[in-house]
């Protein structure tokens, strides 16, 4: 069996071949990934045949208000002839091991199944959900020195500083590369018009939007919105009063937001969950344990010290005792001489990103030893907002 590859020219086809076996693409989406460069794909043979792929999406992502060097892992696949066979586990090895040494932290996916990725280190980290909000409960008065007006390309450099300075306050956003917000972002699909709108106070964008109407054609129609960013309560306000004023054209406003929610403090009706099959939880790994841990943001208010000792039976040099030191907002990691408190690098990632506690780990069996000065320290420490992903891929 051959290892790990990048893929090349000759591979275009088989690959779209395999895509569409695995995820039914059809014609708009085998053209897209016709599209995506060869060099972020890479694949695994069986008996001469390409036979197991998936793509590395390079990109960063928040934590504690620093950006991390992350990649997203995408469209892992494996022919129909070569299911069972382990291809995925083996090439998911070569990839995180050749990402590790290129000095990545940590990757994250969206797996089709849970089990598959946590035998291999990763674990639940967070969550891509969408609310939604009736259009004629948006009923916000207009807010005086805050415009909404059209962008084109022209304001795009503004509109990218814009999404930074959001998502730099929440866990786990992506920094997104030019030819992500291309693709994921800005792309136009068939039958659809992009709507782009920014908010602009004075000579600054406080907030931007993007949206489609849903279905197309149709009079009974809702807001489907790809970002809604605000920096300050005002241009959230006007955001929302725009939606409002589409009340006799659309009946929902729908959007990827974070798990609690917060512009329903602000919506005068109801804000609820979209359709289940819009919230999906995201899984994580961390590669480099001792790297992201330093790399990480932290409370401002934490001034507190652990032991622990990490367990990764994929990367032996992350395991044993390490010593975090966390002050300032900054984390130091230095080698531990007594760690009581062992944790597998799955439940370590989960702490990591804040979608687990560390109280909650230990009850649930994830970290052994701790004391309670200790699970009390980790809970201050990775205290935050909930990570969550405003894209998918």
């Amino acid at each position: 069996m051959s290892e790990v590859r990048p893929l090349a020219e000759a591979d275009g086809d088989r690959l779209v071949e395999v895509l569409v076996q695995a995820f039914n693409f059809g014609p708009a989406l085998q053209a897209l990934y016709r599209s995506i460069p060869l060099s972020e794909w890479r694949g695994i043979e069986h008996k001469g045949v390409l036979q197991a792929m998936l793509r590395v999406i390079p990109c960063g992502q928040f934590f504690g208000g620093r950006l991390l060097r992350s990649a997203a892992i995408a469209a892992v696949a494996v022919a129909s002839e070569s299911r069972g066979l382990g291809l995925s586990s083996r090439l998911l090895h070569g990839v995180l091991a050749s990402l590790r040494e290129e000095g990545i932290l940590l990757t994250t996916l969206f797996p089709s199944v849970q089990a598959v990725y946590r035998r291999v280190g990763y674990e639940a980290a967070g969550i891509y959900t969408r609310v939604k909000a009736v259009v004629g409960g948006l009923g916000i008065p207009p807010v005086p020195g805050v415009e909404i007006e059209r962008w084109t390309d022209a304001e795009f450099p503004e509109i990218q500083e814009c999404y930074r300075g959001f998502a730099r306050n929440e866990n786990g956003l992506m920094d997104r590369s030019p030819s992500f917000w291309n693709e994921k972002v800005l792309r136009v699909y068939p039958e659809r018009v992009v709507h782009r709108f920014l908010v602009r106070r004075g000579d600054r964008v406080t907030g931007y939007f993007l949206y489609t109407q849903e279905p197309p054609g149709s009079f009974d129609r809702s807001i489907w919105l790809r970002d809604l960013v605000y920096l300050d309560a005002d241009s959230a306000r006007a955001i929302l009063g725009f939606f409002g004023g589409q009340r006799v054209f659309v009946s929902h406003a729908s959007w990827p937001s974070a798990p609690d929610c917060p512009l329903a403090i602000l919506v005068p009706g109801e804000v609820k969950a979209d359709h289940p099959d819009d919230s999906y939880v995201f899984m994580t790994r961390l590669l480099d344990v001792r790297g992201a841990l330093a790399a990480r943001g932290y409370n401002q208010a934490v001034n507190a010290s652990v032991e622990l000792d990490v367990r990764d039976p994929l990367f032996p040099e992350s395991e044993g005792g390490l010593r975090l030191e966390v002050e300032g907002g900054a984390g130091r990691v230095t080698q531990g001489r007594s760690a009581r408190a062992r944790i597998d690098v799955g439940a370590l990632t989960a702490v990591f990103t804040g979608s687990l506690s560390a109280s909650e780990a230990a009850r649930l069996g994830r970290l052994e030893g701790a004391t309670t000065e200790e699970l009390s320290a980790l809970d201050a420490i990775f205290s935050g907002r909930k990570p969550w992903l405003m894209d998918t891929f």
